[in-house]
């Protein structure tokens, strides 16, 4: 994998590797770009602390516009919102609160404890999983665009296989939502045939606590699945100085 999408002057041509189960831009793909000009355009010292993204449309494999205003503007930080739009069609939305980061450590709060790789097993040991080509049936999809591990307990582990734009620049938050998307996924009934029914997610809501440290994205998913179609899936995101935030998405199942 050379890259996730070429950026353009006007505009990202997503590659094949974006593509998620069901043939489109998997939706932490669609999370990703629109995080990365929500940063782009962010002040000098700003970081990313949360973005909840909402997936309204499916999105294609065709160039993209992304179009960011701002909602407020605060002393220490800003909400931003982001839109991607193919053919003047609004597919996405990503709402992101940026904040200045000054990691100075708070004389009354106790440093928070690093536990490397927040006690779980370290990726670096594990071996990889094999690849799997998407129900669709393609090979190139964005699963297949990072080397992903496990732990018997039920950790994934996932290192992209290269940057996330045509210039070589991933910033570590939009790195992280294409994992984060796995959050419904990876524990959805039938995965990863989908013999129970596809469980697609409606929206995905990262938060972190703190620049994420070393290449290796964990996550930690727990599921909760009703009889009804609706699920809900939500997990730690860890690294290998511990956990360090949190992905929630929720799915509805056509099949129901």
């Amino acid at each position: 994998m050379d890259h996730l999408f070429e950026k353009l002057e006007g505009g990202y041509i997503p590659s094949s590797y974006t593509a998620g189960p069901f043939g489109n831009i998997q939706g932490g793909a669609a999370a990703s770009i629109m995080a990365t000009v929500a940063i782009e355009n962010a002040p000098k010292g700003y970081i990313p602390v949360s973005q909840r993204t909402e997936l309204l449309h499916s999105t294609p494999l065709a160039h993209l516009n992304v179009e960011l205003s701002t909602l407020k503007e605060g002393a220490a930080h800003r909400v931003v919102e982001a839109q991607i739009l193919n053919r003047q069609s609004r597919r996405s939305t990503a709402r992101s609160t940026i904040a200045f980061y000054k990691p100075t450590p708070i004389a009354e709060l106790t440093p928070a404890e690093i536990k490397p790789w927040g006690g779980f097993a370290d990726p670096n040991t594990l071996s990889d999983v094999p690849r799997m080509a998407s129900p669709s049936g393609q090979k190139e999809w964005m699963l297949n665009a990072t080397v992903v591990r496990a732990d018997m307990k039920g950790t994934y582990w996932f290192r992209w296989n290269g940057p996330l734009l045509s210039d070589g620049s991933s910033h570590w938050f939009a790195q992280l939502l294409g994992p984060s998307d796995w959050v419904g996924g990876f524990i959805a009934p039938g995965f990863p045939s989908f013999k129970v029914g596809p469980w697609p997610n409606t929206d995905l809501t990262v938060q972190v606590n703190r620049p994420m440290a070393g290449e290796w994205i964990g996550l930690r998913p727990k599921g909760l699945y009703r009889e009804t179609g609706f699920g809900l899936g939500q997990g730690a995101l860890i690294d290998q100085d511990g956990v360090f935030g949190h992905a929630m998405a929720s799915t509805i199942s056509p099949a129901r």
